[in-house]
């Protein structure tokens, strides 16, 4: 049974999503974005070769893991080539929505599921982080590795707690 109060916690996630989803497809490009894209595509093109076709490395792109790049130039052939950079975008906010799914579940373990829906309302309020959910390719990557890696560290140690009380 839904209560008011979880209608109200739903509607602004539901709200937050849409405008996430619509400044996403709205944004544009930003100074570095097709050079990202394209650094994808090369990464994808040499590993589906098989190495057969040449990398198209430059000074630059050689420090980039790439793995998060690579990962997006193969969904967004799925997508028209006009509409790339938008779905690029939209990539990039769904995993960051992701990051935030995952610091609810990592504060209501720790604390309570009221406290966890503060935690992701203060988040998703930071002008910051919501500046960045679609635009960034490489730090909302990080906060997501760093979220789900540290709620399944926790689950797996108090999983050990509660195995070792037994015995």
């Amino acid at each position: 049974m839904v209560n008011k109060k979880n209608k109200i916690i739903i509607f602004f996630l539901l709200l937050s999503f849409l405008f996430g989803v619509y400044c996403a497809f709205n944004i544009g490009k930003g100074w570095d974005t097709f050079f990202f894209i394209d650094f994808g595509k090369s990464r994808l093109a040499y590993l589906l070769s098989f190495g057969s076709i040449a990398l198209n490395e430059n000074n630059t792109s050689q420090y980039y893991p790439g793995i998060y790049n690579v990962l997006n130039a193969f969904f967004l052939q799925i997508f028209p080539k006009n509409l790339e950079l938008e779905f690029f975008h939209f990539l990039n906010f769904i995993t960051s929505f992701f990051a935030v799914l995952g610091l609810y579940k990592l504060v209501s373990e720790i604390f309570n599921k009221d406290i966890a829906i503060i935690t992701i309302f203060i988040f998703l309020l930071n002008p910051i982080f919501f500046g960045h959910m679609a635009t960034n390719d490489r730090d909302t990557v990080v906060l997501l590795s760093n979220i789900w890696f540290t709620y399944y560290a926790f689950k797996y140690l108090k999983f050990n707690k509660e195995k070792n009380k037994k015995y």
